[in-house]
C-alpha cells in the first residue's frame, strides 16, 4: 500500500515540476 501511495505522490510531484518547467513564462504564467 505504501508503495502505491509513494508512487502516486512522486508521480504528482514530477508532473507538477514538468508542467511548471514546460509552462510558457514559468512562474509568470502562474498555476493553471
Amino acid at each position: 500500500m505504501k508503495d502505491m501511495v509513494t508512487s502516486a505522490v512522486l508521480a504528482g510531484v514530477a508532473a507538477n515540476a514538468a508542467l511548471r518547467r514546460s509552462g510558457r513564462g514559468g512562474r509568470r504564467s502562474g498555476v493553471r
